[in-house]
C-alpha cells in the first residue's frame, strides 16, 4: 500500500513536470496501476527521469526565446538610418587616409555568440574586425575554441595573445598591432554582448573626420557619476559639428556603446600599467582606459546623432548571465552589485597619476 501511494504521488509530480498542466484521471489510473507494480527505487527512477525531461525542455524553451529576440534585435537595427558618406567629400578623403578596424574580446563561454554582434555592424568601410584572445582564459584557465562560425566570417580576424589581459584587451591587442602596422587608423571598440545600429560605425567614421585626434562614444559620462571621490577632468576643446551631429565633452567612454580610437591616440602603455594596480583595476576596463586618455589629455567626447545614440543599442539576454563582467565583477570584489566601490578603488589605485586640467 505504501508503495501504491509512493508511485502515485510521483506519477502525478512526474505528469505535472513533463507533460500539461492538465493530467486526465483516465490516463492518470492506467499509468498508476502500471507504475505501482514498481518497486521503490524503480519509482524514484521515473521521477528523476521526469525531471530531467523537463530541464531539457526548459532549457531548450528559453534558448529559444533568447535566440528569437537577438533575431528581433537584429532586424531592429538594420532598419536604422545610416548616413550616406558618399555625401561628404572630406569624409571620404579622410577615409583613404585613415583605414576603420573593429576589435573586441569575449571569454570562452560567450564566444559562440560574437558572430550575432558582429551581424548587427556595417561593415562596408571597414578592414577587419579583430577579435583578441589569449590561448586559455586567465580566470579560470579554460582553453578558448574559436567556432567555425567565427573563422569563416568575412573580415574576421583572431588575434591571439601570450596572456590574458582582462576586458582592455578589446583594444590592447589590436592597438599593439595597429600601432606598428596602420598608426593613422581608426579603431573602434565594442562589447560581446551588445546589438548597434546599423548606422554606428558611419557615424563614428564622420565625427572623427570632424575631430580627427578625438575619442568619441555615445555612452560618455563625468568621473563623479557613481557619487565617488574622483579626480578633477579636463574639459575637451569645443567639437566640430555637422549635421545631425551633436558632441560634449565628457570623461568616461562606456565600451558597452562601441568607442572610436584614433590609433596614435591610444596610451598603450599606461592602459597595460593602471591595469595591473589593483584587482579592480582590471576588470574595470572603461574606467582605465579614461584614465589612460585623461592623462594624456586626448579629447573625448558624448556622441549623439539620429543615426546613433545610446537608445538605439540593444543588450542581448546572454548580456545578463552569471558570465556577464558586471556579475563577474561582484564576484571579483565581493562587493554588491555596484561599481562604485570598484571604482573608488580605480581612483584611489590611481592617486599617484596627474589627472585634470
Amino acid at each position: 500500500m505504501r508503495y501504491r501511494v509512493l508511485a502515485g504521488l510521483i506519477l502525478l509530480s512526474s505528469m505535472l513536470l513533463v507533460n500539461t498542466p492538465v493530467v486526465h484521471a483516465t490516463d492518470f489510473r492506467t499509468a498508476l496501476y502500471e507504475l505501482s507494480k514498481l518497486g521503490p527505487g524503480e519509482c524514484l527512477l521515473q521521477f528523476v527521469k521526469g525531471i530531467d525531461k523537463r530541464i531539457d525542455i526548459h532549457v531548450t524553451s528559453k534558448r529559444k526565446a533568447n535566440e528569437d529576440l537577438v533575431h528581433f534585435y537584429q532586424k531592429k537595427l538594420a532598419g536604422l538610418p545610416v548616413r550616406n558618406l558618399e555625401a561628404y567629400p572630406e569624409t571620404q578623403a579622410y577615409l583613404k587616409q585613415h583605414h576603420v578596424y573593429v576589435s573586441m574580446t569575449t571569454s570562452p563561454t560567450r564566444i559562440a555568440n560574437l558572430a550575432e554582434v558582429i551581424k548587427t555592424l556595417d561593415l562596408t568601410h571597414v578592414e577587419r574586425v579583430f577579435i583578441s584572445v589569449p590561448e586559455e582564459f586567465g580566470r579560470t584557465g579554460e582553453k578558448y575554441i574559436i567556432p567555425e562560425n567565427i573563422k569563416n566570417m568575412d573580415k574576421v580576424t583572431i588575434l591571439r595573445v601570450s596572456r590574458d589581459e582582462g576586458p582592455a584587451s578589446k583594444i590592447l591587442t589590436a592597438a599593439d598591432h595597429l600601432q606598428k602596422n596602420d598608426p593613422n587608423a581608426l579603431l573602434v571598440s565594442i562589447d560581446d554582448d551588445q546589438g548597434y545600429p546599423k548606422g554606428m560605425i558611419n557615424e563614428m567614421i564622420y565625427a572623427s573626420s570632424k575631430n580627427p585626434t578625438a575619442v568619441m562614444t555615445a555612452g560618455g559620462h563625468p568621473f563623479n557619476r557613481f557619487d565617488i571621490k574622483a579626480p578633477s577632468a579636463m574639459v575637451s576643446p569645443k567639437p566640430n559639428l555637422g549635421p545631425n551631429l551633436n558632441l560634449s565633452s565628457t570623461s568616461v567612454c562606456g565600451g558597452s556603446s562601441g568607442v572610436i580610437f584614433p590609433v596614435s591616440q591610444i596610451p598603450v602603455a599606461d592602459i597595460r600599467s593602471f591595469s595591473t594596480r589593483c584587482k579592480e583595476c582590471f576588470i574595470s576596463d572603461d574606467m582605465v582606459i579614461s584614465m589612460a586618455l585623461e592623462k594624456n589629455k586626448v579629447p573625448r567626447y558624448r556622441l549623439t546623432s539620429k543615426y546613433y545614440g545610446v537608445s538605439d543599442i540593444r543588450g542581448f539576454p546572454y548580456g545578463y548571465q552569471s558570465d556577464a563582467l558586471h556579475n563577474i565583477a561582484v564576484k571579483e570584489t565581493g562587493d554588491k552589485p555596484s561599481w562604485n566601490k570598484s571604482y573608488q578603488a580605480v581612483f584611489d589605485a590611481l592617486k599617484g597619476e596627474t589627472f585634470g586640467p
